[in-house]
């Protein structure tokens, strides 16, 4: 089990149109790899989820009472994706960031390797 951070248009999420930094390495290296996705549903389609998002989206716009135009572009495959695997040195950091910012406490400016915040 690993931690993945995505960031693409939902559509794309949600289709799973997108792989993981271990699935494009595992690809470039010519390894087999396969994903495993905790209670796997039933697959919809393109069509729906973006459906789906879009009014999400539209919802958005109109509650906060913004300009209608789209905040983002809710494609399927042309809008690229971003994708990397941190370490939980990464995840820990930027949680005893937060916890400080939310507390009104210092920042430590280090945090040693591998301390175990979770």
């Amino acid at each position: 089990m690993g931690l993945d951070i995505y960031a693409g248009t939902l559509t794309r999420y949600y289709t799973h149109n997108w792989k993981t930094a271990a699935q494009q390495f595992a690809e470039a290296s010519g390894l087999n790899f396969q994903t495993i996705r905790a209670g796997q549903q039933e697959e919809v389609s393109i069509e729906e989820v973006k459906e789906i998002v879009t009014r999400w989206r539209n919802n958005i716009i109109s509650g906060l009472n913004l300009d209608p135009a789209p905040l983002w572009n809710e494609d399927y495959d042309s809008t690229p994706y971003y994708t990397d695997k941190p370490d939980w040195d990464a995840v820990n950091a930027l949680l005893l960031y937060i916890s400080a910012k939310y507390m009104n406490k210092e920042v430590p400016a280090t945090i040693e390797k591998k301390f175990g915040y979770l």
